[in-house]
């Protein structure tokens, strides 16, 4: 059938009552397309079966009142389209979706070349109903292989609920869609499985670009064998990748997942992937490249509800970290909410303002027991790392923070571990190591390195609000011992205090300052502190080769230091008009600081 009109019927434009074998509808030479357009259904309605030989090739298939092409069951070995321009059908302006395909296999059948356009629902809609639609090929790698799905009023391709063994989505240019670029849609109790958007091998990648709100949407449901990979999902006028399991379920996706098979997700409006509530088992987002977003990298959104059992990046050791550089909004962003089994492992944070933000993310594990596991962060021009408000369960540790302004930040925040004995985090350059600020109920900073900065701790106003909820930094009251306390060599301030202090333990750590004039530990005005403690592991080391051990200034009103050995410094302990500051104990010697080898004892 070539060089037709078929317009304004009733009815379909064209209808196959049964499968055809060797029919062809249009064709690729000049004026053999047909001009299907005004029907009162479908262009073409295509029953189910084999249509080996058969192909719609060169036609113009728009303006219908629902679809332009739809399956009533699934069409083995069929062509719709081809690699050579001359092949491509236009699709375009249907009141409906513009390609539907109902439940069946689709072996041997290919969707190629295309331009599907301008449709009032989707580009291309899978129907099947919870069936299969297995063995399709929409797009391809090859030269001319892939659709070109635009500007369509809902997605460009929706995935309903349904098993698509060996189907693929490759190679295809997916813009300017309304809602989203590609949307799975399983719904709530519903399974996609075994569906690949994108790929490993040269030319399997899809562009999803410019599209109006979001690039990939991924609905509630389970997703066993489905991948995501190897696409520029870029510019959108949303986030690039919404996953929104509307607080269910979102079981199965990997999107990403090795060098090979990293997205490029980049340059989008809003986030570069954005996770709502919801169960993520056995999800992950890794392996990826997440830049230049104006939003963060990752959102973590639970809306003050739970976001359990994702995986943010992996095993550095296997490539599952992802790259996340230059995102306006910083680089992983977790907010309130409960994360129970939820890791942020093995990325590379770069280039953003800061670099990993908590706020109330309780049972977050960010990095791991190895350094595979731990974040590296760098030039963040706020912290590295910020967390506050209830923090419950949540921890950081073997992380990498370097040359950020700031290393870490805590502020008024509770429950969290910031290291941990033996898998404390590495802090590097930048000015200031760790600044803990406001109430910090239960939280501490354990076994962390902090080199070359200019400041390694700050506590300012840094306070446990109960006896029961102090603040440590160092041992804690059921841990001692090597790995326990923070190892901090700095230029200037190894340890600054000032402030109300109440309830806040300092033990176990080593202290030095190595630039002319510096302090091992400075007290001003800090009120309330404890530097070291009654039992042996409680000490302190405070040294400065060039400065003061311990230099202590301004009403330092119960201040207590104890057991601390001050040692190798130009001056052990300068008392620089401090006011009600206890050095040592009253008649126990065992609490007494140890000041010895310096140059000078006490000024």
């Amino acid at each position: 059938v070539r060089n037709t009109q078929i317009s304004d019927n009733a009815r379909a434009g064209i209808v196959t009552a049964a499968a055809a074998t060797g029919l062809t509808l249009g064709g690729t030479l000049a004026n053999q397309g047909n001009n299907i357009y005004g029907n009162g259904t479908h262009g073409i309605e295509l029953a189910g079966g084999a249509y080996t030989g058969s192909s719609i090739v060169g036609n113009r298939i728009v303006d219908n009142d629902q679809c332009g092409i739809a399956t009533a069951g699934g069409i083995s070995a069929l062509t719709i389209g081809g690699t050579t321009a001359t092949a491509a059908n236009t699709i375009a302006i249907n009141t409906a979706s513009g390609i539907q395909l109902g439940p069946g296999s689709y072996t041997g059948t290919t969707i190629q070349g295309n331009t599907i356009s301008l449709n009032e629902a989707a580009g291309i809609t899978f129907a099947v109903a919870g069936g299969t639609a297995t063995g399709l090929v929409i797009g391809g790698p090859a030269a001319g292989a892939g659709n070109d799905i635009g500007d369509n009023e809902t997605a460009g391709i929706v995935v309903s609920a349904g098993t698509y063994t060996d189907t693929v989505i490759q190679g295809n240019d997916i813009t300017s869609n309304v809602l989203a670029g590609i949307s799975l849609a399983p719904a709530a109790a519903g399974t996609v499985s075994n569906l690949a958007i994108g790929g490993t091998a040269a030319g399997t990648a899809n562009d999803i670009v410019a599209n109006d709100a979001i690039g990939l949407l991924v609905g509630p449901g389970t997703y066993p064998g489905t991948v995501v990979q190897g696409n520029r999902i870029q510019t959108n006028g949303s986030h690039g990748v919404s996953l929104a399991p509307a607080a269910g379920t979102l079981a199965g996706l990997v999107i990403g997942g090795s060098a090979a098979a990293a997205n490029t997700i980049t340059g989008n409006a809003g986030d570069g992937v954005n996770a709502a509530a919801g169960t993520y088992t056995s999800t992950t987002v890794g392996s990826n490249t997440i830049s230049s977003n104006t939003g963060a990298g990752v959102r973590l959104a639970p809306g003050s509800g739970s976001l359990t059992g994702l995986v943010v990046g992996g095993s550095t050791a296997a490539g599952l970290g992802n790259t996340l550089a230059g995102n306006t909004g910083g680089g992983v962003v977790a907010a309130a909410g409960t994360y129970t089994g939820t890791l942020v492992q093995g990325n590379t944070i770069s280039g953003s303002a800061g670099g990993i933000s908590l706020t109330g993310a309780q049972q977050i594990a960010v990095g791991g027991a190895n350094s595979n596991l731990g974040n590296t962060v760098s030039g963040a021009t706020t912290q590295g790392l910020f967390a506050t408000g209830t923090l419950t369960g949540a921890t950081a540790s073997f992380n990498t923070l370097t040359g950020n302004a700031t290393g870490a930040t805590l502020q008024d925040a509770t429950g969290f571990t910031f290291g941990n004995a033996g898998v404390g985090n590495r802090i590097t350059g930048g000015t200031l190591g760790i600044v803990a600020r406001g109430v910090l109920d239960n939280s501490q900073v354990l076994g962390n390195t902090i080199s070359g900065a200019q400041s390694g701790i700050v506590l300012i106003d840094a306070r446990g609000s109960a006896a029961g909820s102090p603040f440590r930094v160092g041992n804690t009251a059921a841990t001692t011992g090597a790995g326990v306390g923070n190892n901090v060599t700095v230029t200037t301030l190894a340890l600054h205090a000032r402030g109300a202090l109440a309830n806040t333990f300092v033990a176990g750590n080593i202290f030095k300052a190595t630039a002319a004039g510096g302090n091992g530990a400075a007290l001003v005005n800090a009120a309330n502190l404890t530097l070291g403690g009654f039992n042996a592991g409680d000490a302190n080391i405070l040294t400065a080769a060039l400065g003061n051990g311990l230099y202590a200034n301004g009403a330092c009103s119960n201040t207590r230091v104890f057991r601390n050995n001050i040692t190798a410094s130009r001056n052990g302990i300068v008392i620089d008009n401090a006011t009600n500051l206890f050095v040592g104990f009253l008649n126990n010697t065992s609490v007494g600081n140890l000041v010895q080898y310096n140059q000078l004892g006490l000024f």
